[in-house]
């Protein structure tokens, strides 16, 4: 049996360090929920322009960023590609800034902002790509059930937290999904020869 897929990402990554189960089930389908929906209408309504009540607050409140849903596909090892999608993206000569947004109703907190794997991976392509470590910021934006159990924005404004990560940080992650990536391809061949 041969690996499923050609490059890694943060999701396959998460699922791996799971277990090989989890990471067959993600990648079988992944799985959704009515959160995860409503993040998917804010990211997309963001991205084109879609005029909707809470993607038009969202719009008033998050800073524009160069690009949105920006895709990249890079070769961080002989052999290993990495997978992003990043929700905003500024690049500048010097510098350049990740937009991440996040909705859900469980608070963010700075500690869990700065231990946030995804953005170190986001971090990683930005400094392949590029030759520049970024600067971060995280947009939480809080939601609530309505009363028939839907998904809803809450009260309040989006919060923002900014972060940074280190030149030995974004190694880390790289080495990580390179062992994540290799492991990967050992279950595979070692199921194909099972």
């Amino acid at each position: 049996m041969k690996r499923p897929k050609n490059h890694i990402s943060w999701s396959q990554l998460l699922e791996w360090e799971k277990s090989p189960e989890a990471y067959e089930k993600y990648i079988s389908g992944g799985f959704q929920n009515i959160e995860m929906d409503f993040g998917d209408k804010i990211h997309k309504g963001l991205k084109n322009g879609v005029d909707d009540p809470d993607v038009n607050f969202v719009r008033v409140w998050i800073p524009e960023p160069g690009e949105r849903e920006v895709e990249m596909e890079i070769e961080i090892a002989p052999g290993v590609k990495l997978k992003i999608g990043i929700d905003g993206l500024t690049v500048g000569k010097e510098s350049a800034h990740v937009d991440e947004y996040k909705t859900g109703k469980t608070a963010w907190t700075q500690k869990k902002v700065d231990n946030h794997g995804q953005i170190t991976v986001y971090d990683l392509g930005i400094y392949i790509k590029y030759g520049i470590i970024p600067t971060n910021t995280l947009w939480w934006i809080p939601t609530e059930d309505d009363e028939f159990g839907n998904i809803r924005k809450a009260n309040g404004i989006p919060k923002a937290f900014e972060t940074t990560r280190s030149l030995y940080d974004i190694m880390a992650m790289k080495r990580r999904l390179e062992k994540a990536y290799k492991e990967i391809g050992l279950y595979y061949k070692h199921k194909k020869n099972g």
